[in-house]
This record gives structure tokens, sequence and C-alpha cells, in this order.
């Protein structure tokens, strides 16, 4: 972001936007969560629109054309929801910049269709697995339905409603995190003063005709009212409406992430709405200046470490160092002794979990990290609130056998097909709602019974 920034301001105003583009609360509750491609395709968005804007410059070089196309093909495998966000952007950036520069199309208009050909063409060819697998019926796109969307609702404010919580760079569906504005009452002070110190820097980049200035304050009211998605009547009608017409769109069921576009153009208003409002004070008295800016420069250097202040020492505390029990040392210890190289079963079904060594935190199963055999775990991708999607056939599997509809002996040649040949029960979650088609079974011998877990042998 410093770099992104550096072509339009000085070097100390271009610190201060990737400051507050790595510390502020949006990247915060991303980080906590462990969304780490997220975080990835946003800290390379900057990144990405800089060397868009260099190839659009009058006088590009080879140089930058090759580096775009290598960013641009490489972007989806960094984070598929901001390749999709960013190719939009790059679009309005494109027609903006050549309605402001009217006539230099017409002069580069071979060679802008030339390298904008090959960097789709290289963009398939890279994302070409992307492609095949997005034509797959078990692909998870085609999966999705509006019901994903009522799961990763935003959140609102229970007192300044969602579309200020959006603003104010919140609004993350996973409510199992400590907020910085959780523990600060004036947290929306913070908010105000950004607001309206980004609408004067929107000001300054108008009358400047920064083309990157304008394109993301043009962006805002749409990016806001799509992140705050079915937090609000108004914006759940267009996200709907995008839902049913735009395609791809339903693969950003999560519209919160959208809100990462808000945070791209605060960092980039912020150092010219302070420049401004220096300038304006000091009525073109240099000496007066120096004097004028301090003030607004040390609020924005300040505003990441006060309405983001949580986010150090491991989130105050949060994300703390967690041992596995030492019943998955004992049922890692039998599985090697068995000298089994086939696959392991993991259960509860959930790809997110709520483990109590890990003081009951949602997070991302962590069994695939901990046992050396192959595991078959869930893929599912919700949270505690998502309706259930069955999309593969252990997802199948699980829900006849949980509602009774099947037994294990039922599903003993499907075992034997997936070649399992032990079944983990990890007592977290509802894993009481498992235990009676696993130890009523006569397929099943029980190997291990700990107080965190229970390993089973399928005796085919």
């Amino acid at each position: 972001m410093y770099r992104f920034t550096r072509e339009s301001m000085a070097k100390e105003w271009a610190f201060l936007s990737g400051l507050f583009y790595t510390i502020n609360p949006w990247v915060l509750e991303r980080f906590i969560s462990g969304q780490w491609f997220v975080l990835l395709g946003y800290a390379f968005l900057p990144l990405l629109i800089g060397l868009f804007f260099k190839i659009l410059q009058p006088t590009p070089t080879r140089e930058n054309y090759i580096r775009f196309t290598i960013l641009f093909a490489v972007f989806p495998l960094l984070s598929l929801h901001f390749a999709y966000i960013g190719i939009f952007l790059l679009g309005l950036l494109f027609v903006l910049y050549f309605s402001i520069h009217k006539g230099q199309l017409y002069v580069r208009w071979k060679s802008i269709l030339t390298y904008g050909l090959l960097s789709i063409v290289v963009l398939c060819i890279v994302n070409s697995f992307w492609i095949i697998h997005f034509t797959q019926p078990t692909a998870t796109l085609p999966q999705i339905t509006f019901n994903d969307f009522y799961a990763y609702t935003t959140t609102s404010d229970p007192v300044w409603g969602p579309y200020f919580n959006v603003a104010s760079l919140y609004g993350f569906w996973n409510q199992d995190i400590a907020l910085p504005k959780d523990l600060n009452s004036l947290w929306w002070l913070n908010t105000i003063v950004v607001l309206l110190l980004s609408l004067f820097g929107f000001y300054s980049v108008v009358r400047r005709k920064n083309v990157l200035g304008i394109a993301l304050g043009i962006i805002f009211i749409p990016s806001l009212v799509v992140a705050v998605g079915l937090a609000s009547p108004i914006s759940a009608n267009i996200v709907k409406t995008l839902y049913l017409y735009l395609p791809g769109f339903k693969g950003l069921r999560d519209t919160e992430k959208i809100a990462g576009l808000l945070a791209l153009t605060y960092a980039f208003l912020l150092p010219f709405g302070a420049y401004f409002i220096a300038h304006a004070i000091a009525r073109g008295s240099r000496a007066y200046f120096r004097f004028s800016k301090t003030l607004p420069y040390l609020f924005i250097l300040i505003l990441p470490f006060s309405s983001t202040f949580s986010i150090f020492w491991g989130a105050s505390g949060y994300i703390p160092v967690a041992p596995y029990p030492s019943g998955w040392y004992a049922a890692e210890k039998a599985l090697q002794a068995s000298q089994s190289s086939d696959k392991v079963l993991f259960l509860p079904w959930r790809g997110y979990t709520r483990p109590p060594f890990a003081d009951f935190h949602l997070i991302a199963s962590p069994a695939q990290g901990f046992f050396t055999n192959e595991l078959i775990v869930s893929k599912d991708e919700g949270n505690d609130n998502l309706v259930d999607v069955h999309t593969t056939p252990w997802d199948k599997k699980m829900f006849q056998l949980l509602q009774g509809f099947e037994t294990l002996e039922q599903n003993k040649n499907f075992l034997q097909q997936e070649r399992v040949t032990h079944i983990i029960l990890a007592k977290e979650n509802d894993w009481e709602r498992y235990l009676p088609f696993l130890e009523n079974s006569p397929l099943l011998q029980k190997v291990l019974d700990s107080e965190s877990l229970v390993l089973f042998e399928v005796t085919h």
C-alpha cells in the first residue's frame, strides 16, 4: 500500500496510508478468524491496481506489461474473492482514466488490445484448473444457494446500525471475537473523523483529477451497500438481484469481504484529506503549514492504534497457543502401531469446530495438522448457523447416519471403497449424536476411549 500511494503523495503521507491499510478492524476480524487467503488478496490488491495504472500511462514500458500480466494471472491463486472484486475495480479504472484523458485510447488502442488479450489468455492458462473445476457438477460454486448468504449475514451494531458498523470496518459474521469497539465506548468518534477526512480527501483528489482517488471515492457507496448485504432490507434486495443476475457473485456469500475496499478507500483518501485541511489552515504560508499539518498527521498516525489496539500481543491474548490433549497423542500412537496406511474418518462432521482445548473458540478443524494418516474430514466452510448442504458423498452419508435412515452396516461396501480402517470421534460440539450408530455397530471395535476422543477400528 505504501508503494501504491507513493506515486500520488510524499513518502511521509504514504507511510500513513500503508499503516492504516495494515492495521484496521477489518484486518483484525479476518486475522483472528484465520482467513489467510482473503488477507493475502487484500494485501496484494494495491500492487495489482498500481501496476494496472502504470500500463494506462501514455508511455508504459514492456516491463510494466509483463509484471501486470504475471500478477493478474497469479492473483486468483492468492484469493479468488479479491480477484473477482479486483476485476470490477480495474474495469472502472480503465473507463475513468480514458474518460478523463480523452484521446489516448484512440492513439494506443492496438497495444491496449494486444496486451489486454495476452493478459486474459495467460490468466486462463494459469487458472485453467479453476475453470475446469467450476464446470464439474460437484463444484462448490454451483451448490451455493441464497441460504448461504443468510448464514454469512453481516452483523449490525445495536446502537449505530449496519451501515455505520460496516463503515467502521466491522460487520464480520463470526461473533466469537472480542472487538476493539467492545472495549472502547467512544469508538464511533474515530469513524466520524475518518469519514470527514476522507470526504475532504475525495474533494482534494477531484480537484487534482487523481484517477485512483476518484475511482475509490466512486466505489465507496456501492461497496458499503453490498458489504451490508442482508443486514438491511434495501441492501438485501440489491444483493439478491446481484446473486440472480451477476455471474460469479454467489461466490461472495460473505458480502462483508467487500468492506476491504472501504479500507482501501480510507487509506488512500485520509492523507489527502489531512493535507487539504492543513493547507487550508495555513492559507499558503509555508512556515505555518509545517506547524498546521502536525495535528492531522499525528491523528492519522495514532488512528490505527487507537481504533485497533487489540490487534497486538496475540489480539490481546485472544489467540493463545493451545496444546493438543494427551488423548490425541494416544490415538496417533495407536494408529501408527496398527501400521495402517489407509484412511481415517474424523468426526464430528464439521469443517469448523469448537474444541474444549482451544477454549471453545470457533476454529477450522485442527485434525489434519495433527494426525499422520490421511484423514477424511468435512470440507464445510460454514458456521454454526449454516443450513445443511450436502454436496459430497460423505456429506450425504453423514446425514443419513445421523438421521437414522441408514446404519453403518449398510455402508460396509462404501467404507471399503473409501479404504477407511479407523474412525475418530472427538468429544466436542455435538459428538454425542454420533454415538448411536458408532457404539452399536458390529463393524467397529473400540481401541481407545479418552477424555478428548474415541478411536474405533473398522473390522470389515
